[in-house]
């Protein structure tokens, strides 16, 4: 049963829901300017577009949807591992500081689904990278590991928990060394978890991975392994929506899904939208102030109608 969105006024405007509202809370919160639907767009096939908020001083636009979990999917990204790869290209942030580099699943930004791993180490220089290290290797900080016989167990474990943990595996074979890769993916079919498979174009390997094909529930040949990600998982209308409109106004464009305290998603845009807003603020009691925080009906002052 779809819930009717409460009009709330806050601020001089009337949002046209009590989610939108929060938001500006919390931009509030933050010290954050804001206009409420300052303009609309003409966007051609995708019709008239109505963007929820401008950032004059961040160069932001921000579109708010609930959170939707319904057709959400857990996402495990196999293929051969190196500094910089195409993951970071679906899911930019999925380094962490090297205390702990296993979050265990994030919100994709470009997709809305969750991405369970593998995460790595972060270190620009690329030192976590290396033979056998997935990722999680010595870094210039330091090793976190012991022995290699504690990192690989470590990455055999935090592997084998993702994709126990996932709806689907997503693979992209840009060789055929890709040992460890095949190897989850078997688990994921004994697991009988959902195995989309891209192969990269320029590889003409179908007689060799023929068994692969008949396990996948899909598998087919690809330019880039971002281009088979966006096939499997597109993004959604409103995604398509505030980037068509970041690129014309050659801004930053992000869909937030679920209040503030929710908003968890990795992409570039989300990285550079939570460090535009961030400027050394407490984020999070923000976030808290802003799911708790009450509205009055009637509240004194006259709030901006919507543009039409």
């Amino acid at each position: 049963m779809d819930i009717k969105p409460i009009e709330t006024a806050y601020n001089g405007y009337l949002f046209r829901s009590r989610l939108e509202a929060r938001w500006a809370v919390f931009f509030d919160e933050l010290g954050i300017k804001y206009e409420y639907e300052p303009e609309g767009f003409d966007l051609g096939e995708h019709g008239w577009y109505l963007p929820d908020f401008w950032l004059p001083e961040n160069n932001i636009w921000v579109e708010i949807k609930p959170k939707n979990n319904q057709n959400q999917k857990r996402i495990y990204l196999a293929g051969k591992i190196w500094k910089n790869d195409w993951r970071h290209k679906i899911a930019h942030g999925i380094r962490d500081s090297g205390t702990n580099p296993w979050p265990y699943s994030l919100q994709c930004e470009e997709s809305g689904h969750e991405i369970t791993g593998p995460f790595f180490v972060s270190c620009d220089h690329g030192c976590a990278h290396g033979d056998g290290n997935h990722g999680c290797g010595e870094t210039c900080m330091g090793d976190r590991f012991h022995t290699t016989e504690d990192r690989r167990r470590f990455v055999k474990d935090e592997c084998l928990e993702a994709i126990r943990n996932s709806t689907d595996v997503f693979a992209w074979i840009s060789s055929l060394d890709c040992y460890g890769t095949l190897i989850e993916l078997g688990y994921a079919a004994a697991l009988e978890k959902t195995i989309n498979v891209a192969v990269d174009k320029s590889l003409s390997v179908d007689n060799d991975l023929w068994f692969l094909a008949s396990l996948s529930n899909s598998y087919f040949h690809a330019e880039t392994a971002i281009d088979a990600f966006n096939t499997y998982y597109p993004r959604s209308e409103s995604a398509k929506k505030i980037q068509i409109v970041g690129d014309k106004m050659r801004s930053m464009a992000v869909l937030c899904e679920g209040d503030p305290l929710d908003h968890k998603r990795i992409g570039f845009a989300a990285a550079m939208f939570n460090f535009a807003l961030s400027k050394g603020r407490n984020r999070e009691q923000a976030a808290i102030s802003a799911r708790q925080a009450r509205f009055e009906h009637g509240q004194v002052g006259s709030p901006k109608k919507w543009a039409v």
